[in-house]
């Protein structure tokens, strides 16, 4: 991770964070070397035109909307559509279907009428691709894929699980269609009920079809998870994270948990004093971290990546749309931070922004700005707009809570640092006004990466 320090006149200096050539690639140059498609599927709102010309302009190949499902259970397709969001096509557009219920026998010629039923649906629409969600599988599943790709004269795709591709059917399936998706990163029971999220390397989890020459488009699961359901995308973390706010457990089935210590409003609904809520989220540093480990993989062969699903267009949980575009157009995955110093007289202010959409991860002590002398002692009289403060020493060079005594240096902590965030410690008195200030700073990535910078004011 790069670091680029320079100074402004007087008490102000800049402090950036960002990815430099020796961190986790982001999107932008994992597809440089081979080409490798990116889509990205849409949320029930749809796309307007203004969004779609972004994404474009990011270098996203195609978006997909989620159209409803088709019923095989009578050996005759049925429709149920149930999207009709509005769509701007100004990328290239794919459809994706969830196939539900298998008869006893599935007759490859059933695809011309799930085709011809589908096709009135379009209204001239270019179909760049149909993907089908198999929650089943049927020995004749890859023989009605081949049919429905020649009647329809559009690729077709298959959504197949981990534990599918471990069984005769699912190698079928993958072999007869050649590009498959496989939802990889991320929640992966929101998209697919019962899918299981693994902790080993995707190779690993993959092996199943690594001598069947297929090609992969690896799944990301955007969307937030939450116990109790939210039944909304979750709004951003920096709401919920403060002093007398709540308070945060590690110990939690997900990520973290929340417990709420004020009643407050938060993601569409009121909260009450001891009411808890555990959340599970994907930023840009763990896609950041999935697209790297993906783009690795050897065999099976990597043909892209799939974002499940387009975030809301502000105060997002986890990755926020500013923070996607941000990410696809090449930024990221860290946030990028400034500092400022005023003074008047011993006393002094440390100003820390966080000029980037890409936030921190949620910690209680990995995010923190120090603020220290060289020669003298410090007083600090309030922690500003930071969590925490604690008091310390510098002495030796290592950092050491002050036990009694004074000090020389006090560490501002903040548990979560979001986009855009501005913060200012509180008033510093100085030995001297001639005291020059050691600024150090730390903050901690959801995958457990930590940023550091130093500088003198």
């Amino acid at each position: 991770m790069s670091r680029q320090a320079w100074s402004l006149v007087s008490a102000l200096v800049l402090l950036v964070a960002g990815c430099g050539d020796d961190a986790a690639p982001n999107m932008t140059s994992l597809g440089a070397a081979i080409p490798r498609q990116t889509t990205v599927w849409l949320g029930p709102e749809g796309l307007e035109e203004d969004v779609a010309l972004r994404l474009g302009n990011a270098g996203v190949d195609e978006v997909v909307v989620r159209r409803g499902r088709v019923d095989l259970t009578s050996g005759v397709p049925v429709l149920r559509l149930t999207n009709e969001a509005p769509l701007a096509a100004v990328v290239p557009v794919g459809v994706e279907l969830s196939v539900e219920g298998l008869p006893a026998k599935l007759d490859p010629s059933a695809a011309e009428s799930l085709w011809r039923a589908l096709e009135g649906d379009l209204g001239g629409l270019t179909l760049a691709e149909l993907i089908l969600d198999l929650r089943q599988l049927h020995p004749a599943m890859g023989a009605f894929l081949s049919s429905l790709a020649e009647v329809s004269g559009a690729s077709v795709v298959p959504v197949l699980t981990v534990e599918q591709l471990a069984t005769a059917e699912g190698r079928d399936v993958a072999r007869a269609a050649g590009t498959i998706i496989v939802p990889a990163y991320g929640s992966l029971e929101l998209y697919r009920e019962g899918a299981a999220e693994s902790a080993d390397p995707l190779p690993v989890r993959l092996a199943a079809i690594a001598d069947l020459g297929v090609r992969v488009r690896v799944g990301v699961v955007l969307m937030p998870q939450s116990i109790p359901q939210l039944g909304v995308w979750g709004d951003d973390l920096d709401l919920i994270c403060g002093q007398n706010v709540t308070e945060i457990s590690t110990s939690s089935r997900l990520d973290r948990t929340f417990t709420f210590l004020v009643p407050m409003e938060w993601s569409g609904r009121s909260w009450k004093a001891k009411e808890q809520i555990a959340l599970r989220w994907m930023d840009a540093a763990r896609v950041n971290a999935a697209l790297a480990e993906s783009s690795r993989m050897v065999l099976p062969e990597l043909a892209g990546w799939d974002l499940i699903s387009m975030p809301p267009p502000s105060g997002a949980l986890g990755l926020g749309q500013e923070a996607l575009f941000a990410y696809l157009g090449g930024e990221g995955p860290a946030p990028r931070v400034e500092l400022r110093a005023t003074r008047s007289g011993r006393a002094v202010s440390v100003q820390m922004v966080n000029t980037g959409p890409f936030p921190t991860a949620v910690s209680a002590y990995g995010n923190w700005l120090e603020v220290g002398v060289e020669t003298g002692q410090i007083v600090v009289e309030d922690r500003g707009d930071f969590d925490r403060v604690i008091l310390g020493s510098r002495r030796g060079g290592e950092w050491r809570q002050a036990s009694a005594g004074g000090s020389d240096a006090a560490r501002f902590v903040e548990d979560y640092v979001g986009s855009r965030e501005e913060m200012w410690t509180g008033p510093i008195r100085l030995p001297s006004a001639a005291s020059v200030l050691v600024v150090r700073w730390s903050l901690v990535l959801s995958t457990g990466e930590e940023l550091t910078g130093m500088t003198r004011l």
